[in-house]
């Protein structure tokens, strides 16, 4: 209700009731009201009601008070707490920020500036930083505080109503007024040896061995107040600069490294002034293992021990490397003698070979033009496999030859322009290009290199007849020929194609010595050596060979890696794409049937 000057008047705040209500007129006339249903707020024109969505901590504050700042101050009928608003923002304090309890029962603020708090474990005084609680062992009459049972006389005296009577706070007999506690050591021991305690002066600079390395104090704050509202913080110089509390009063420090130390002690009540720190010296000696003596003595051993077994391990080494390298020696001997005879070998029955497999090809030429009309359809089939056969055997036995003069028979190395070399090779390959039906695309630029011309020269070969061989059924050959900078001084050419491709499993395999891919499209054709010479040639120069698929069917790029000469003409640049829709271009190679 609101007295209108001659009679009262109900209020009516939209969405807001009072059942309960809790009224503070703030020092600028503003009306603060506590309802069911948040905190409402009469400025002189207007209502403005609070809510949990504006920051509460429950839709039902209680008991109100302003601060010295203008600060409004309430608590709630259930257990949340008390909260500050400073006009803009709402704070909360509950037993996770010191509070005793969060059951508020009275609240109020004195002249001060401080927040009086009563809940059911007596009452807290805030300043704004520290709670203080005062309990029954602090005189306070009953540990539950009453609703609304707070008020300051007009000389600052409080008063509070609790549920066992009324008390009295006289603010000049504060708890936290007057002289720190007095401290004193009721033991002092480190290790097995005691000090005297009432000898401090005496015990002052003490030294013990190394073995009494564990410090124990039992230390006594002399004052008449409770007991648990004295804190006691103790730091160890020389081991622990920081002051700790200290729980309950006994400290122990065990495991103290050799050292000196100075043990301070310091008191306080209620949070007041801390008292003069009560302090104790010692050192721990050192053991003679931890002697600068005893280390450098140790130190001396060491090196000249570390030198004598360096001496040994040095000569150990010698000896066995010395060894390994005689077996590695012998070893590559041995290799080298059977790789040479190994050579010979296959040099000599090819050599061998090569006239009987020409005189049965030409035995079975004449043998078949002599008697063709006389010969039956499968003797006539006959015939032509024997001569196929010579003929693969022919290419097989000159393979041979050529895999087993690479790195026997060498011409010196000298500057060869691959772009030129590249076209010799095509020359020689026009009636399969054309065959084919094929289509050649050519880098406008391909470096010179250092080589044996001859050797390189098969290289591109051997790659670009197995690029015209195994195409796809009825798709015209489509080769790309390029080069690429691996890295300084190194250039990397390719020849991609899009033929039947080469599984994963047999992209290593394919450079080794007769292996060869079975498949529907793959024909008897090849020998299973002309990647095999491929890699010794490539090898032999210093370089690498590799190929790349993404499987059957989706062609393949084969590339090898070659040094540059050091010209200044050596620009490399990427090859071209692949022919677009619109037509060739002057670097691109056409062959058609």
């Amino acid at each position: 209700f609101k007295w209108t000057g001659s009679h009262l008047e109900p209020v009516q705040v939209e969405g807001q009731t009072f059942s309960n209500a809790r009224i503070l007129v703030d020092r600028r006339g503003w009306v603060w009201i506590s309802g069911d249903r948040g905190l409402s707020r009469w400025d002189g024109r207007s209502w403005r009601t609070y809510t949990t969505r504006d920051g509460l901590a429950s839709d039902q504050p209680y008991f109100l008070c302003e601060d010295a700042r203008g600060n409004i101050w309430f608590g709630y009928h259930s257990s949340h707490g008390v909260t500050r608003f400073n006009g803009k923002t709402f704070r909360h304090y509950t037993t996770r920020e010191g509070l005793a309890n969060d059951a508020v029962y009275s609240l109020g603020a004195d002249r001060r500036g401080n927040i009086w708090i009563g809940t059911a474990r007596g009452v807290d005084r805030f300043d704004g930083t520290t709670f203080i609680n005062y309990g029954v062992e602090e005189g306070y009459a009953d540990p539950e505080s009453n609703a609304g049972g707070f008020w300051e006389d007009a000389d600052g005296t409080l008063w509070f109503g609790t549920m066992g009577g009324l008390s009295r706070y006289d603010p000049r007999f504060d708890l936290t007024r007057g002289a720190p506690p007095t401290l004193l050591f009721q033991e002092l021991r480190l290790g097995a040896r005691s000090f005297p305690t009432t000898a401090l002066a005496e015990a002052r600079g003490q030294e013990v061995g190394y073995a009494d390395n564990t410090l124990i104090a039992r230390i006594a704050a002399l004052s008449f107040l409770n007991e648990r509202q004295v804190q006691i913080e103790y730091r160890l110089k020389g081991f622990q600069d920081e002051w700790t509390l200290l729980e309950g009063r006994e400290l122990r420090v065990p495991n103290l490294p050799p050292g000196s130390y100075v043990l301070e002690v310091r008191a306080r009540k209620y949070r007041g002034a801390w008292s003069s720190p009560l302090s104790f010296a010692f050192t721990i000696r050192a053991p003679f293992w931890q002697k600068w003596w005893f280390w450098g003595m140790a130190g001396i051993g060491l090196l000249g021990l570390f030198y004598g077994g360096h001496r040994w391990r040095t000569a150990r080494l010698r000896r066995r490397a010395e060894e390994l390298e005689q077996r590695v020696a012998e070893r590559t001997r041995q290799l080298v003698e059977k790789a040479e005879e190994l050579e010979s070998l296959i040099y000599t029955i090819s050599h061998d070979l090569k006239a009987p497999v020409i005189s049965l090809q030409g035995l079975a030429s004449l043998l078949r033009a002599e008697l063709e009309e006389n010969l039956s359809p499968n003797a006539v089939f006959y015939l032509e496999r024997i001569q196929a056969n010579a003929e693969r055997m022919q290419r097989l036995i000159a393979e041979l030859l050529e895999l087993s003069r690479i790195g026997r028979l060498r011409e010196p190395y000298r500057p060869v322009p691959m772009r030129e070399l590249v076209e010799e090779v095509l020359a020689e390959l026009h009636g399969q290009i054309e065959l084919k039906q094929a289509r050649i695309r050519v880098a406008d630029t391909l470096p010179t290199v250092i080589g044996e011309r001859t050797r390189l020269r098969q290289v591109w070969a051997n790659l670009l007849s197995n690029a015209l061989r195994f195409s796809r059924p009825e798709t015209p050959p489509e080769i790309e020929i390029g080069v690429r900078e691996e890295q300084k001084g190194v250039a990397a050419f390719f020849v991609r194609d899009n033929g039947i491709g080469i599984a994963p499993e047999h992209r290593e395999k394919i450079f080794e010595i007769f292996y060869r891919v079975a498949g529907k499209y793959h024909s008897d054709e090849g020998t299973g050596v002309g990647l095999a010479i491929v890699k010794r040639i490539v090898q032999a120069h210093g370089g690498d060979v590799w190929v790349e698929s993404e499987g059957l069917g989706k062609g393949s790029t084969f590339w090898f890696t070659l040094p540059v000469a050091p010209e200044p003409s050596n620009a490399m640049e990427p090859a071209l794409p692949m022919e677009s829709p619109s037509g060739p271009t002057s670097s691109e190679r056409r062959r058609s049937g």
